[in-house]
């Protein structure tokens, strides 16, 4: 087996990116795959730098955007926009492997996918999102100006592919959720390859703040001019660059600073260890390898509102500060209680530090950050998932049976792979419902039966939150056992679920869909819907929002509070889950209920009245949550 990396800097280049594509090239070697690493700079690698895999270097020199002279004036930027001109020469470069990954999204990674599509070659594909200027977009100017033109190039060919993505953090995760991308193929890995054995935890006596950086304008320049001007406590700064020479020249006479210029490995973990909080300044950061230095070697973190350091605080929270306004004066003071900590007791302190390296280890030592990616790379969820059936019931003892062998003979006939699970939440039936599930459980169906007795009635979205809540697999078709909604369509969300949708719902009132019920009731659910459009303006693109027939993501209805006597499912899910969820209508057929009688109303006021309430403490939550549409 081959495998590319693409997309790295050159390895000399001791940052982020570059350390995690040798980390995943090793992996990869680790099982087994003939590595090769395309790098799109023009550099030599150094003598140092020693890898056993093939490295390609100046591997794209024919495309003008990897042109030393173009990326220097533009800061790296235009290699991003490799191969957006020349990929077809490119492709010839990189064909033929079986599984890709690219270090960053950019137009390598647009065309690639482009062009495995057109040559019908299909390798495993994983986008790996590392360095900060993804982190760009989550700057409010930038997300509007960016987010719609990255869609639009980049990342226009993402959904119709099983691409696996590797995600920094929450935000990257959220981004492409928006895209539309199912959860299973998103992997939120912090990457880096620290290894705390490396890390010691010393005293020197004294309080000292380290900021270990490379320091550009983006890496909090000015936030660490001001620091030095207004601090009492000592500052550390090692790191080497022309604005940080100036700063030097500029400060060098201050007692509480020292510029200790570029130190090597063995200093840096000298320094941490004697080090008492560490600094992240950056304002743009997808996960500062050097904050992990400093978890490493039990430092406190300060930093500002950064989506690597919300990372990290979602780990360790008592352990990472975020200054909100990224205010100077915010920093002194949280630095001086972490200082006023120590001073009551040294030897409780450094237990603590003990306490955040091991707290810190179990989520980015080298080990575990490499069990995740192999299990990335390994594990194969692009085939379907299963799906439960869930419904609820309250004397069904005419329907039950029929619906159940329905449903198995669906299954038999389509050859139905995914659906391994029928959840039956009971209201305490009393006319042996109970006794005919039970029975038709020894018929030995192609599926488990998952039956929840309960007492008392509780109502129908309870029972089925409640349904949700047990089923054992992450997608879900919700509808009624009474044979109102046939069993037939259940195959036509199966057939649609492999599209990626958060919700698919049966919608009565789209081409091909049908309503039979008589026309009194028939007017009143017209009437209904339109209320529902009325109060929540965003379900007006949806046709059937009141559709009691749907397949949802379970995490979407299984974490709502089961209100009593509701009888809206998917209208309380849509209205509590919108924000940025991916779903589609399908046509179905509503029948009249042949056997028995409605279990949720026994008059068409009643019906207003139920239907009335629940609208009303609908929108009271919702103004409560402050969820806006």
């Amino acid at each position: 087996m081959k495998a590319a990396i693409i997309g790295s800097a050159a390895l000399e280049y001791n940052g982020g990116a570059e350390r995690n594509a040798v980390q995943i090239a090793y992996i990869l070697k680790s099982l087994g795959y003939d590595v090769t690493l395309f790098s799109p700079e023009p550099f030599e690698i150094k003598e140092n730098v020693k890898v056993d895999f093939s490295y390609i270097n100046n591997a794209f020199n024919g495309d003008i955007f990897a042109n030393k002279f173009i990326n220097k004036i533009s800061n790296g930027v235009s290699i991003g926009f490799v191969g957006l001109f020349s990929f077809k020469n490119i492709y010839e470069k990189i064909k033929g492997y079986d599984l890709y990954y690219f270090v960053n999204p950019n137009f390598l990674f647009c065309n690639s996918l482009k062009y495995f599509h057109k040559n019908n070659a299909k390798p495993e594909v994983i986008l790996g999102n590392h360095g900060t200027y993804f982190e760009i977009l989550n700057k409010k100017f930038y997300k509007k100006i960016l987010s719609n033109l990255l869609t639009l190039t980049i990342f226009r060919y993402l959904k119709t592919n099983t691409t696996k993505i590797q995600v920094q953090n929450g935000f990257q995760k959220n981004f492409y959720k928006k895209l539309g991308i199912p959860d299973n193929l998103i992997y939120e890995i912090p990457q880096c390859d620290i290894d705390f054995n490396n890390y010691e935890i010393n005293d020197d006596n004294n309080f000292n703040v380290l900021f270990l950086n490379k320091l550009t304008e983006n890496k909090g320049l000015s936030s660490l001019e001001k620091l030095i001007k207004k601090s009492d406590f000592n500052i550390n700064v090692a790191g080497y660059s022309r604005k940080l020479d100036k700063l030097r020249e500029k400060y060098n006479n201050y007692n509480n600073v020292k510029f200790l210029g570029y130190i090597n490995e063995e200093e840096k973990y000298r320094l941490l260890s004697k080090s008492d909080v560490m600094l992240n300044l950056s304002k743009y950061e997808s996960l500062s390898v050097s904050s992990i230095d400093g978890l490493a070697s039990g430092l406190y973190l300060i930093g500002p509102d950064i989506s690597g350091l919300n990372c990290i605080k979602t780990s360790v929270p008592d352990y990472v500060s975020i200054i909100k306004k990224h205010s100077v004066n915010q920093y002194i003071n949280e630095i001086h209680r972490i200082r006023d900590i120590k001073n009551n007791n040294t030897e409780n302190y450094l237990k603590l530090r003990e306490n955040i390296k091991n707290s810190s280890s179990k989520f980015f030592d080298k080990t575990v950050i490499n069990a995740s990616l192999e299990n990335m790379i390994t594990e194969n969820k692009t085939t379907n998932q299963n799906i439960s059936i869930v419904t609820a019931s309250l004397n069904e003892y005419d329907n039950i049976d029929i619906w159940l062998t329905q449903i198995k003979n669906l299954i038999i006939e389509k050859n139905i792979k995914n659906i391994d699970e029928v959840v039956i939440v009971d209201d305490g039936s009393d006319d042996g419902t109970i006794e005919k599930i039970e029975d038709f459980k020894k018929t030995s169906p192609p599926f488990e039966i998952n039956l929840i007795k309960r007492n008392k009635k509780m109502g129908t979205v309870n029972a089925q939150i409640t349904g949700a809540r047990s089923a054992k697999n992450d997608y879900l078709i919700i509808l009624d056992c009474d044979l109102q909604h046939p069993v037939k369509f259940i195959y036509n969300f199966v057939q649609m679920f492999n599209k990626g949708f958060d919700i698919i719902i049966g919608s009565r009132y789209i081409r091909g869909g049908k309503n039979n019920w008589s026309a009194d009731r028939g007017v009143i659910s017209r009437v209904a819907t339109t209320i529902a459009h009325s109060f929540f303006p965003f379900t007006y693109n949806i046709k059937d929002p009141l559709s009691g027939y749907f397949l949802v993501k379970k995490e979407l209805i299984s974490n709502l509070y089961p209100y009593d006597f509701m009888y809206k499912p998917l209208l309380y899910t849509l209205i509590f889950n919108n924000k940025n969820k991916k779903y589609i209508e399908i046509p179905v057929e509503m029948m009249n209920r042949v056997n028995g009688s409605s279990k949720i109303v026994k008059s068409y006021s009643k019906t207003i009245l139920f239907y009335s309430r629940e609208i009303i403490i609908y929108w009271r939550d919702n103004l409560k949550l402050k969820i806006k549409f």
